[in-house]
């Protein structure tokens, strides 16, 4: 049976109302069992478990903040709960923090609470995280217990869940972050920050919040920097702003401009036409940097190392890290350049070049270069050879090098023209055999026959070869009289006397006559005949009616 404990004082009072889920707070007037009773102004004490107040037991006369659980009309009995009471004052702040503009709360992963996520202790009520906020179970122990910050992204009070994320509150807070420093840095400031990344294009720089950018160009004076032996993880470093791109929400840092420049005085250390001594930086295709000092380099492009006019690459010559003398070719301050030269500390070969080679000697060396109308062969180290496509064949004609010379081998040509001008020896190859259009020309100045062999016949000549040169026989210089058939008047395969009548090198083709060579024998027969009968009263042209008959068909 349930006692209730009748307030005699308060039926004097104004006794004032309550109701269930009101937030009220009580005084104790007495402990018994595992009840504890508190004066709520009602004419019935309200009722609490003892077993809420855990290790705290109050004592009477203290206040306690309770919520009314229920209140039975019949009996006047009313149940309180502090617990509850907390958690509703939780819930409210809850809500009031989920209805402000950014919904941030402090709270400590506890617990795992299934494979979906974790428990977070937010005071008087829990909240729950998904698992994917956390990368790796390594993650979680580095932060189970500790007081973090999350955004709340969505709640139901009525089915007593808070969903938390903790990735989208660091993203809003680091993107405010990065708006504040975006804001408040200008170009020209020297700001503070630690190294984060080293990449190959520069260093990143976290301002705190905001990842600024070293570029490689201007971490230092140097061309030839490894930023890895300069920075370190981690560290604290200052660095001049020198650009700040709002828009693009980049700012970029030079740890180069904080340092002197060293070509401020360039000019009044360096001059052109003096000998320097440097060290090999960086070996390229066309050249090799030369560090004289740290921050000034010099170039030295190819054409400066070598008298050969094709160098395949600096290497040839040069090794990393050597120390070498070189002469100070050109200085650009504006464009902060310079030029150098070691062709000077060299062995000029081309200076005795007459010595070794001369026009008319035979050589044999390799492709160096394939060039787009011809090829160059390497003589010796600094000495090349030219051979231009025309040079190639007297017969065939070539489009490309590549064409004419399949493969990188060895090539035998001869030497036609020393071009001391360019440094080169033009050679040729065709030119190891006599011009087979002269020896044609003479052979139709002269008169003398050659044989052709036929390989096509057409209605408009016929085709073959006269040793390996293309040859043409006109229709008209098949025979002396008319041919009513051209296809069958000769034969594939078959091998005729035929003069000479006309050379074309640019066609690389001579025409052939067969015609002319039966005039020719029948000349030739008469003139034998004359000089054997000289009383005869025969004419050539009683000789020719009898002479010319066609040689084939």
């Amino acid at each position: 049976m349930i006692r209730r404990h009748f307030n005699p004082e308060l039926e004097k009072a104004e006794i004032k109302e309550i109701n269930r889920g009101e937030i009220i707070t009580g005084k104790v007037v007495y402990i018994k069992g595992d009840t504890v009773y508190l004066d709520i102004g009602y004419k019935f004490e309200g009722r609490v478990p003892i077993e809420e107040f855990g290790e705290n037991i109050p004592r009477v006369g203290d206040e306690v903040e309770v919520l009314v659980v229920k209140k039975d009309p019949l009996t006047g009995e009313v149940i309180l709960s502090k617990k509850e009471a907390q958690a509703e004052k939780a819930w409210r702040n809850i809500i009031e923090i989920y209805n402000s503009p950014f919904r941030y709360i402090s709270g400590k992963i506890i617990a795992k609470k299934n494979e979906k996520g974790y428990i977070v202790d937010l005071g008087d009520i829990t909240g729950f995280l998904p698992a994917r906020e956390i990368r790796k179970i390594q993650d979680i122990e580095e932060v189970k217990d500790k007081l973090l910050m999350f955004k709340i992204i969505n709640l139901n009070k009525a089915r007593r869940t808070i969903i938390l994320s903790r990735r989208q509150y660091q993203r809003e807070v680091n993107e405010q972050k990065r708006k504040q420093i975006l804001s408040s840095v200008n170009e020209g400031d020297i700001i503070e920050g630690v190294v984060k990344n080293i990449t190959r294009f520069g260093v990143f720089i976290d301002l705190g919040g905001f990842d600024a950018l070293i570029p490689k160009s201007e971490i230092g004076w140097s061309r030839k920097l490894r930023p890895e032996k300069i920075f370190k993880i981690n560290e604290k470093i200052k660095a001049y702003v020198f650009k700040v791109d709002r828009e693009e929400e980049h700012i970029y840092l030079s740890r180069k401009r904080l340092l002197p420049d060293p070509w401020k005085e360039i000019e009044n250390k360096y001059k052109p036409g003096e000998v320097y001594t440097g060290t090999v930086i960086e070996l390229t295709g066309r050249g090799a940097w030369i560090e004289l000092e740290e921050g000034v380099e010099g170039y030295l492009p190819v054409e400066n190392i070598s008298f050969a006019p094709h160098i395949r690459s600096a290497k040839e010559f040069l090794k990393l890290n050597e120390e070498i003398k070189v002469k100070l070719f050109e200085i650009d301050k504006h464009n902060q350049q310079i030029i150098l030269s070691i062709k000077d500390f060299r062995k000029n070969p081309w200076k005795e070049i007459n010595k070794k080679y001369r026009p008319g000697n035979k050589v044999k060396a390799p492709i160096k270069v394939y060039a787009s109308d011809g090829v160059y062969l390497e003589l010796e180290p600094e000495i090349e050879g030219f051979i231009p496509l025309e040079e190639v064949s007297w017969i065939k004609t070539f489009r490309t090098p590549r064409e004419a010379f399949p493969e990188k081998t060895k090539v035998e040509a001869v030497i036609y023209e020393i071009d001391k001008k360019n440094n080169l020896v033009k050679l040729s190859i065709r030119r190891l055999t006599r011009n087979p259009w002269q020896v044609f020309e003479e052979k139709m100045k002269n008169k003398i026959p050659v044989s052709v062999k036929l390989h096509k016949i057409t209605p408009k000549g016929a085709h073959g070869k006269v040793d390996g040169i293309p040859a043409f026989i006109p229709v008209s210089h098949f025979s002396e009289r008319h041919v009513d058939d051209p296809l069958r008047y000769f034969k594939k395969g078959q091998v005729i006397k035929v003069m000479v009548i006309e050379v074309n090198p640019d066609r690389k083709q001579i025409t052939v006559s067969p015609r002319e060579y039966t005039k020719f024998i029948a000349q030739k027969e008469l003139k034998q005949y004359i000089k054997e009968e000289p009383t005869s009263t025969f004419s050539l042209q009683d000789i020719l009616e009898n002479k010319l008959k066609p040689t084939g068909g």
